[in-house]
């Protein structure tokens, strides 16, 4: 089947990365203070915030967290116990190696080894859209996390769009050709695939909402957010600049958010990316406030009438 094709490749680009990347000069680009691609890094990580702060003490599982487990070690600086996977264990080897993460394990996400309610929770950022199953990838994550996972994911922005949006995409669309225009949206398409040969899937909210209906779990929050992403944005062998007012690479970023910023607030696009929480048991009121608090709309869908689970 073309899921285990997939699995191939995907294992394939891992060992690929691995042999063309240097690991310290990753661990500069990613996490050193006050560096372009680190400061990226770091708008994005940051909605995990309200969880980490609010529910101290938990383990976390990440899933393909196949760049040395950069996610396990954004958790670990917390304080967190964490283990770290990813369809191949290459890259994962080295960053425990050298110190950057401690537990890992080559792991499947569609087919998850670990036992029911293993973890406190789960975490897969920006993974699930190169997955040829990613629902039963979800699905799996729920099963092993006994408070809930958290999705960092492309927003898919041919859900729910209004009759605004549908005449701005269109028209991107046609002028996607036009360089100015390919920067600040991206590759406007209904449908993308990547060079690994996968779907690029996107999520939505009412997608999520309909996972979590399906299992009866009542709790889900959502944030949106914009980030501009690209290849150069993962090349961590070139030279890195600093953050400032004459990083030319950092400028053009940030410029980028401020027009998708724009766009979102004059409702002309969505935001590209979401960060969703489907919870597996009801959260504190201390996590509730805390997500409230960082602009996450917390939402207590309706119980099954029908259901006899307690």
């Amino acid at each position: 089947m073309y899921n285990n094709d997939s699995y191939k490749s995907h294992e394939e680009n891992i060992v690929k990365m691995v042999g063309n990347t240097d690991f310290e000069a990753f661990r500069r680009s990613y996490f050193s203070e006050g560096l372009t691609t680190s400061w990226l890094v770091q708008l994005t990580n940051k909605n995990l915030d309200p969880i980490l702060d609010s529910d101290p003490g938990t383990s976390w599982l990440t899933i393909g967290d196949g760049r040395y487990g950069s996610d396990a070690y954004y958790l670990l600086q917390k304080g967190f116990k964490v283990m770290a996977t990813d369809i191949s264990d290459a890259a994962l080897k080295i960053g425990a190696e050298k110190g950057f993460i401690k537990d890992y394990h080559k792991e499947n996400a569609e087919h998850l080894s670990f036992a029911d309610k293993a973890f406190d929770y789960s975490i897969c950022k920006e993974a699930l859209h190169h997955f040829p199953r990613p629902y039963a990838a979800i699905y799996e994550m729920l099963r092993v996390s006994r408070k809930g996972i958290v999705l960092i994911e492309p927003c898919d922005m041919y859900v729910f769009s209004t009759s605004r949006q549908i005449f701005f995409r269109r028209l991107i669309e046609k002028l996607s050709h036009i360089g100015f225009f390919r920067k600040i949206l991206g590759d406007v398409k209904r449908h993308t695939y990547e060079d690994a040969g996968n779907y690029v899937y996107k999520i939505s909210r009412r997608e999520l909402e309909k996972v979590a209906l399906g299992l009866n779990l009542q709790y889900i929050a959502f944030k949106d957010f914009s980030i501009p992403t690209d290849s150069s944005d993962n090349d961590s062998n070139g030279p890195e600049e600093r953050v400032g007012p004459n990083a030319s690479r950092y400028i053009k970023k940030k410029r980028k958010i401020r027009i998708f910023e724009a766009l979102v607030r004059f409702k002309l696009t969505q935001p590209s990316n979401i960060c969703a929480i489907i919870f597996t048991e009801c959260p504190s009121q201390k996590t509730i406030e805390s997500l409230r608090k960082d602009s996450y709309d917390f939402i207590e869908l309706p119980a099954n009438p029908y259901s006899k689970s307690k």
